[in-house]
Order: C-alpha cells, then structure tokens, then sequence
C-alpha cells in the first residue's frame, strides 16, 4: 500500500482530515500486517514518519 498524497474538499482544509485518514490507514495497515518501514518514506515527509513513530 502507497500514499503519497491526501486530498480533501476545500471546505475540509485546515480542520485535521487529511492527519485522521493517513491515522486511520496506518492503523488498518498495522493490524493487517502491511506497515512497510519508515524508510521508504522519503525523508522530507516529516508529518508521516512521526505517525509510523507512534
């Protein structure tokens, strides 16, 4: 599973939608065993590795 990017409505933007879908893919991906490692999240993309930190 690959996500390089979120989208949400205009009206959506600024309120946390985004941070809780990639949460809640990140947890489905950790019950079923599909978490790749961090480090194939490039660097620059602080936001997602201090989810994978969790």
């Amino acid at each position: 599973m690959i996500i390089d990017h979120t989208l949400v409505k205009d009206e959506l933007r600024g309120q946390g939608v985004g941070d809780l879908l990639l949460n809640k893919v990140v947890d489905y991906a950790r019950e079923n065993n599909r978490l790749n490692t961090p480090d194939r999240v490039p660097r620059s993309v602080k936001r997602i590795r201090l989810i994978w930190q969790q």
